[in-house]
């Protein structure tokens, strides 16, 4: 149950949808923009409305992954570990050779139903900060040592 579990979260997770959305545009998001499969890049390549579907998506899958793991298990670690699998699956989705997005809309996903209280608060700072600083990276928590934010 446990790996089938996780397993599924991966699969989940592994849905491309920022290529599945823009391909039909004629945008290859893996040779456009930042090359990145995400939402930030959708917006830059594609425009506000792909890129706010993506990112509803991607949080969509995030959240069933956990969502599917419950109704399977009451095992929080069983649930949290395939929350982790989607995670995984976005960030490294095996039909594309590994390299998918930053993983932060579906960390949303996940996060949602593991904290959702939590989840609420972190999103209106990331939502204050972007409207403050008109800026999508300074919502995002930066990594050291090159200081690059971590979802855009």
């Amino acid at each position: 149950m446990e790996i089938f579990a996780a397993v599924l979260g991966y699969l989940f997770g592994s849905i491309p949808f920022a290529l599945l959305l823009t391909r039909p545009l004629g945008i290859d998001l893996r040779a456009a923009g930042s090359r990145n499969v995400g939402a930030a890049n959708v917006l830059r390549t594609a425009g506000v409305a792909p890129a706010v579907a993506v990112m509803l998506l991607d949080t969509l899958k995030g959240a069933v992954a956990v969502l599917v793991a419950r109704r399977m298990t009451g095992n929080l670690i069983v649930v949290t570990t395939a929350g982790l699998a989607a995670i995984v699956g976005h960030v490294y989705p095996a039909w594309l050779h590994f390299r998918g997005g930053k993983g932060v809309a579906a960390s949303a996903g996940v996060f949602a139903m593991l904290a959702p209280y939590a989840t609420a608060i972190a999103a209106l700072v990331f939502v204050g900060t972007i409207v403050v600083t008109r800026f999508i990276s300074a919502g995002c928590v930066p990594r050291a040592p090159e200081r690059r934010s971590v979802c855009c």
